[in-house]
């Protein structure tokens, strides 16, 4: 008795290519996880091509017209020029705006003497704006020509402007010019008297040709007060007491002296006698 086989079926096209692919990949792992070094030389190679696809593609949207920089907008100024701003961040008109070093544009700005703060924003219309925090000015510093000078000693011309009413700062030779720390703490000091109205509207000059020791000097007669060459805000803070405690002292004391912590010594008249108080 003859055993009868199955009749044989032929395969679909789609099953022979699919049979055919899978034995194709199944020899390419096969290569590849003999040699693998291949398989990190393909890698590579695949992800160079898709790096360079991905810059070209940033590279070329960075570029574009509608992207570059046509105009920079400064505002904030008062005492600084527009003009000096723009140079000092350094931005180009017609450069691509995506690529702005804002950084690069802070630090710029910021190395102008009289500016204590800088915000950049960058606007999709080609606008970058730079918003200027100026520094506020404590004092006149007087030499050869009229400074203003802020807390921490940094000084800006006047440029012609009208003088302010503020404390003028003497004593010092304008050749070398007075660094930064020579000048800050009277920057500091005339902070504090800004503090209370009543002693800001008696103070109308500080000295420092005295290299020992630091002079305010008081209106309405002129009145010195000695104080240390770096006064503590305690000592301030104990004369504005006495200004408002004590009004005639200033009509009748002819010098003061803070320097002593906690007291204040008094001078008055020849026909008087000295006083603590």
């Amino acid at each position: 008795m003859t055993e009868e086989m199955p009749p044989k079926t032929s395969e679909s096209g789609t099953g022979l290519s699919r049979r055919v692919w899978e034995g194709f990949v199944t020899r390419r792992i096969r290569v590849l996880s003999r040699w693998p070094w291949i398989a990190r030389i393909v890698a590579f190679v695949g992800y160079v091509a898709a790096g360079a696809v991905l810059w070209g593609t940033g590279y070329g949207i960075i570029r574009l017209p509608l992207l570059a920089i046509h105009d920079v907008i400064v505002v904030g100024t008062d005492r600084v020029d527009a003009r000096t701003i723009r140079d000092a961040a350094g931005i180009r008109r017609g450069s691509p705006l995506l690529a702005l070093d804002v950084n690069a544009v802070i630090a710029g700005v910021k190395s102008v003497p009289w500016v204590r703060d800088v915000r950049v924003s960058r606007h999709l219309q080609g606008r970058v704006r730079v918003e200027v925090v100026e520094r506020t000015p404590v004092a006149v510093f007087q030499l050869d020509r009229c400074y203003l000078m802020d807390e921490e000693g940094f000084v800006t011309p006047l440029n012609g402007r009208t003088v302010p009413d503020l404390p003028i700062v003497t004593g010092l030779q304008g050749t070398p010019f007075p660094r930064r720390e020579e000048l800050e703490p009277a920057g500091r000091a005339l902070a504090v008297v800004a503090e209370f109205p009543l002693l800001r509207n008696t103070v109308s000059e500080l000295s420092l040709a005295d290299s020992a020791r630091m002079v305010l000097i008081l209106s309405p007669r002129g009145t010195p007060v000695s104080l240390p060459k770096i006064p503590g805000r305690d000592r301030l803070v104990m004369l504005a007491s006495v200004i408002a405690y004590e009004p005639d002292l200033l009509m009748t004391a002819s010098h003061l002296d803070a320097r002593f912590l906690g007291h204040l010594a008094v001078s008055s008249t020849p026909s008087a006698s000295g006083d603590r108080i």
